[in-house]
């Protein structure tokens, strides 16, 4: 035994003996006592190391007159392994310092800009869904409006929403991976990967609602599964969870379906259903409170009517079409374009099976366990998960926004999972060749993106920025800027333009037009829902437009064709244009020409809606 000797009176030294010895048993700690001189100097680090043990040693320590002898005791040490977690920051800073300022400057899709024109259709007077044909629900167009009333109109501002939105997105990611049981560096390096995929996906996965559901999914579903963890959860917060599903729900209606998941894995882990269901009230009040005020929204402005409309006639229809739509060749070119991330559902699957699996064979350990808490947790990322999945894969269309997403959770599945595998050695090196094939892959790398990057930081976006910067060729909005000029030139009102395929919407913004009929999109509706062309070509006729904007490439010619010059020059038709006799717009004049876009002039009668085989 070592000591360090002192003056001390034997009978208050054999108490002193006698005190470390009980001490010593109900702290389990070791009985040979170092005895040092207390002083204000030497107090304080000592009770601060003594606070990592027990509170109830620190106060009897604390306790002790300064002017008496103060027994410490030397603890065996038991030195948790050290994460190293300055890689993973590095990587993450190099990730956002590259892909932010691309990303802020790179184009908005036609889905956003159909969104922006709602938004500023509906502060002019017009009534969603009647005056607007739109198969989606509501809660994207109140945010198109909040953040153009607050951000302006700029490409930059909705972007930077986006980001923000993102960020809540990894925030919850991080905090998951941490219940799940994944240490600090794992889960900053499952944010860091979610950033380089997402930061280096196409512009058809940015600013999209699948993409922005994730911040309600993850952040409601986290509170979710900590109220299924608490002994006595707060009713405040189950009333908050249930406002932020009914916000998600109001963006897309399949949040309803994940978060019935999420609630599903929270009732099998709970170790008394009855009680459960009673604290579920005021999660359900809180989405009724939502769903309240967006029918009271939808009845007020006049919009409930063609809504009911909208879900019984219309969405039937597209969801239809929609199916038709998937085929192996649209999956493959998904697939490529989020290589290698896309893959990962294949470890994702069978990972988030079992984790339910788990939980199902013991439903009635206490939640505040940490083995508990980690299956729970497991479990409930599981459900979010696969039900994200199946929704993706069996109701939705074939669309890289669609698909994005998922894959974002197939990266928090896959990388919690191998964060706790004690294989360290063969998960570092499996881990460091995924991202050496991430990194290979990802665009922001790209040699004439990074020649870009001083222009993102310092200049505004211009349409020939957003064209260098855009993932898929078509449109080019340099040479819809050079139709918009013309038109503008031409004098076209605010209802005589119509922009014939889905890329033209840009047009209607530019111009900051009205489309001459509810059916913005109107060549995509003409391919999905042929019954109903008699109709379109009926309100067409009606609102006596003048203008009608097509493109060659959205109708499957090549570039090349669409660009070529015919005999008419380059402001005329290609030679590989599609001449049909009345029809709509082919058999109307085309006066004007810049890339593969045509402006025909309207002549009577419209003709029929006939749709070309321009493919070469």
């Amino acid at each position: 035994m070592r000591m360090t000797h002192q003056r001390v009176c034997p009978a208050v030294s054999s108490a002193r003996q006698r005190r470390q010895r009980r001490d010593a048993d109900v702290l389990n700690l070791p009985t040979e006592p170092r005895v040092e001189r207390s002083s204000l100097a030497g107090s304080i680090p000592t009770l601060l190391v003594t606070f990592s043990h027990t509170l109830p040693f620190m106060t009897a320590l604390a306790t002790i007159p300064s002017n008496k002898a103060v027994v410490t005791y030397e603890h065996p040490e038991h030195p948790k392994p050290k994460t190293r977690g300055g890689w993973s920051v590095a990587a993450l800073l190099l990730v956002l310092i590259v892909g932010i300022p691309q990303f802020l400057r790179m184009p908005l899709t036609n889905d956003a800009i159909l969104f922006d024109l709602q938004a500023r259709l509906l502060g002019e007077g017009d009534v969603l869904y009647r005056d607007i044909l739109e198969p989606n629900f509501p809660g994207v167009v109140w945010i198109h409006r909040a953040v153009r009333a607050v951000g302006g109109t700029s490409t930059e501002a909705l972007r930077t929403f986006d980001l923000l939105l993102l960020s809540i997105t990894l925030m919850a990611t991080y905090l998951l991976s941490q219940k799940v049981g994944a240490n600090r560096a794992a889960g900053i390096w499952i944010v860091a990967g979610c950033a380089l995929f997402y930061l280096g996906a196409s512009e058809w996965i940015h600013c999209q609602r699948d993409t922005w559901m994730l911040a309600p999914i993850l952040v409601a579903g986290y509170l979710r599964l900590r109220a299924v963890e608490q002994a006595h959860p707060s009713r405040l917060m189950a009333v908050i969870e249930g406002l932020i599903w009914g916000c998600g729900v109001w963006i897309k209606p399949y949040v309803l379906l994940i978060g019935a998941a999420c609630w599903v894995t929270g009732l099998v882990a709970s170790t008394s259903r009855k009680r459960y269901l009673i604290e579920s009230i005021p999660l359900v009040l809180g989405g009724i409170i939502v769903g309240v005020a967006g029918v009271g929204w939808l009845m007020a402005t006049g919009a409930w009517p063609a809504f009911i409309e909208t879900l019984r006639v219309w969405n039937p229809k597209y969801l239809a079409a929609g199916r038709t739509h998937w085929t192996l060749s649209r999956f493959n070119s998904t697939a490529a374009r989020m290589a290698p991330w896309f893959w990962l559902h294949l470890l994702a699957v069978p990972i988030a099976v079992t984790s339910i699996l788990n939980l199902i064979r013991k439903p009635t350990e206490p939640a505040d366990q940490p083995q508990s808490t980690r299956s729970l947790f497991s479990a409930g990322l599981a459900a979010i998960y696969l039900a994200s999945l199946a929704h993706g894969f069996g109701l939705q269309h074939l669309f890289d926004y669609v698909h994005g997403p998922l894959v974002l959770l197939a990266v928090v599945v896959t990388g919690t999972w191998v964060a706790k595998l004690p294989q360290r050695k063969l998960v570092t090196t499996a881990s460091c060749l995924f991202l050496v094939l991430a990194v290979r892959a990802t665009p922001l790398r790209q040699i004439e993106r990074l020649k870009l990057w001083p222009t993102c930081v310092t200049t505004a976006s211009t349409v020939e920025t957003q064209d260098r910067l855009a993932h898929f060729t078509n449109p080019r909005r340099a040479d819809m800027e050079r139709i918009a000029e013309f038109l503008e030139q031409r004098g076209a009102g605010p209802r005589e333009v119509c922009g014939f395929n889905s890329d033209c919407v840009w047009l209607y913004e530019r111009l900051r037009s009205h489309p001459p009929t509810r059916f913005v999109y109107f060549y995509e509706i003409a391919v999905y829902l042929p019954e109903d062309h008699q109709t379109m070509l009926k309100e067409l006729a009606a609102s006596h437009h003048r203008y009608v904007v097509s493109d060659l490439l959205s109708l499957g010619m090549s570039r090349a064709d669409a660009e070529a010059v015919g005999r008419a020059g380059p402001q005329g038709p290609p030679p590989k244009y599609p001449r049909q006799k009345n029809s709509y717009p082919w058999s109307h004049p085309v006066i004007y020409r810049s890339g593969s876009y045509l402006v025909h002039e309207v002549r009577e009668p419209l003709g029929e809606l006939l749709m070309p085989q321009t493919s070469s």
